[in-house]
């Protein structure tokens, strides 16, 4: 009988990398293990950074926890803001810090004003 050349699909390896730096960081960017991360998450008010309904197109910023920064770069990138609706739907940012992220939300939702004025 022939060996079967597949992977088995029970195993995992990853890139040698892939534990040496911390994926998941709470607010404040500090490392934190998935149990804690888990924790964190399931409160809404935690993961909520803003959330601001202008007309009928939503932006909203929350915590992550997960680094999404997929590659090399200077900070965790674990707050991201989603435009939902309006001409800018689908647009999206991430940051390093709550403070940033705050000062996004705020920059977002300038450009979805601006956006709606300039269509009316």
């Amino acid at each position: 009988m022939m060996d079967d050349p597949r992977p088995d699909p029970g195993s995992f390896n990853p890139d040698p990398g892939w534990f040496e730096e911390p994926v998941w960081f709470d607010r404040e960017g500090r490392p934190i293990g998935v149990r804690r991360y888990v924790q964190l998450a399931r409160d809404p008010a935690y993961r909520r950074v803003g959330l601001t309904d202008v007309g009928d197109v939503r932006v909203s910023t929350v915590w992550l926890g997960l680094d999404h920064r997929f590659g090399p770069g200077p900070v965790p990138l674990i707050f991201e803001t989603m435009v939902f609706g309006g001409d800018l739907d689908g647009y999206q940012e991430r940051y390093g810090s709550a403070v940033a992220a705050l000062a996004g939300h705020d920059q977002w939702v300038a450009r979805v004003r601006a956006s709606r004025k300039a269509r009316h």
